[in-house]
């Protein structure tokens, strides 16, 4: 990628959350477990500490609750804020990690606050560059919005990412995101009409690798295998597996024939997986994530969610959650 100007590495180091806490998943810093299910809003914090490049520090804010500031893991250099508000105030390029039908308010919310020094940056699946702007542009002309969809590997550095420029956003933006977000992973441009593919496909993606290491492990437990090793085996296989293919450049299918032997274990396991649908779930997952990366758009659009129900949701699913990733939560009713 070419050099990055020093005005953007400057501005680099002002990275903030716009986030509800749902969106906020803190680990600590040794072996981390994943986020929640489909929440990467660490995105504002991974990338500054796992770069070399220059850094100040990131933080975040969610308006519904507050964080127990010891929970905070030191190492990560995060400031927090239970205002969106005073965010936006102390940041020039703004995250907006919250789910799809909770951006139309916190858009209400900060809109005020936005000035032309601000880069807006959508993490939320389904809601289009023209929806953001047309909401921001209501209160402040020519908004900067980039619309990016990311993925839950970024927390190791191997997450992948695509992003599409809005109306007023310049190269030199587009550059400082690729630039954060090719810290943690792959990053590309794309045209907007194909982020919500993308979403099926690579955002959902670790969610379905997942589930074929679980099974694989399920497997060689059948098979006599210890659990631990089973479920080693199974993720290094994928993680080999994906090496290959990226480094070779070979066809997929060049490299599956590579492996199957006349009358071999491997081949006949293959017709196993074929007569039961496998390549056709897989397209059939894609694309499902991808009509209801759609849905979630149209949600979104409509503004029908109330703040209480935003609320009551995310406190629920924070207390399914709140114990493995070691964090206290307070209920904030401003």
């Amino acid at each position: 990628m070419a050099d990055i100007p020093a005005t953007l590495t400057r501005r680099r180091g002002r990275i903030q959350n716009i986030c509800s806490v749902q969106s906020l998943p803190l680990h600590r810093p040794s072996l981390p477990p994943p986020p929640p299910p489909g929440e990467v809003s660490e995105i504002g914090a991974r990338p500054a500490v796992a770069s070399s490049g220059p850094r100040r520090y990131p933080g975040g804010s969610s308006r519904y609750f507050r964080l127990q500031l010891s929970a905070i893991p030191a190492k990560l250099g995060i400031n927090f804020t239970s205002s969106n508000k005073e965010t936006v105030k102390s940041s020039d390029v703004l995250f907006l990690a919250v789910k799809p039908h909770i951006i139309p308010f916190v858009l209400d919310e900060i809109g005020s606050e936005i000035e032309d020094r601000h880069l807006i940056v959508s993490c939320a699946a389904g809601v289009t560059i023209n929806s953001i702007e047309k909401k921001l542009s209501a209160i402040r002309e020519y908004p900067k919005v980039i619309r990016c969809m990311t993925n839950t590997p970024v927390v190791v550095r191997e997450g992948a990412t695509v992003y599409a420029t809005g109306t007023h956003a310049d190269v030199e933006d587009g550059k400082l995101l690729e630039q954060l977000m090719a810290s943690v992973g792959f990053c590309v441009e794309v045209e907007e009409d194909l982020i919500d593919a993308v979403t099926g496909l690579s955002g959902s993606g670790p969610a379905y690798a997942f589930t074929a290491v679980d099974a694989l492990a399920d497997g060689g437990v059948k098979m006599g295998l210890p659990r631990r090793l089973a479920v080693r085996l199974g993720a290094q296989a994928l993680l080999g597996a994906a090496k290959m293919l990226l480094e070779s450049e070979q066809h997929p299918g060049q490299l599956k024939d590579n492996v199957c032997s006349p009358g071999g274990a491997t081949i006949h396991a293959l017709h196993v997986m074929e007569s039961g649908g496998f390549r056709s779930l897989l397209i059939n997952a894609v694309e499902a994530s991808c009509k209801r990366t759609n849905e979630l758009q149209f949600l979104a659009d409509q503004e029908t969610v109330s703040a209480a129900s935003i609320k009551k949701t995310t406190l629920d699913k924070v207390k399914r959650t709140a114990s493995k990733a070691g964090i206290s939560l307070f209920n904030n009713n401003e």
